[in-house]
């Protein structure tokens, strides 16, 4: 799945796919609170954040992730990453068509 353009928008923080250019913001982010980090692993530095990229980028040219930096919309601050991970395809069952609801007739 192409990623590239897709941007997610809210009030407060954008989803953008992440690249390596996150990486220095990823490693300030971290370092920022690491209380907040108590109860999951976060890369720490920039090298581990670098490799913590580099293996989400693997993962979504696999196309099994779909990578995206978080980014506070105020200021354009990298305050962390998320994920759609494990991604699976499958056909929709042939019987399934039939019962799709029907649209609405066109205007």
């Amino acid at each position: 799945m192409k990623t590239d353009s897709l941007f997610l928008e809210g009030k407060h923080v954008r989803l953008e796919p992440l690249e390596l250019s996150h990486t220095q913001g990823l490693a300030a982010a971290a370092a920022a609170d690491p209380s907040l980090y108590q109860w999951s692993p976060v890369p720490q530095g920039e090298t581990e954040a670098r490799k913590y990229v580099e293996t989400a980028l693997t993962w979504r040219d696999a196309g099994t992730a779909i990578p995206f930096a978080i980014v506070r919309v105020d200021d354009a601050i990298v305050v962390g990453s998320t994920r759609f991970w494990n991604l699976e395809r499958w056909s929709w069952p042939a019987s399934h068509a039939s019962q799709r609801p029907q649209r609405a007739g066109r205007m």
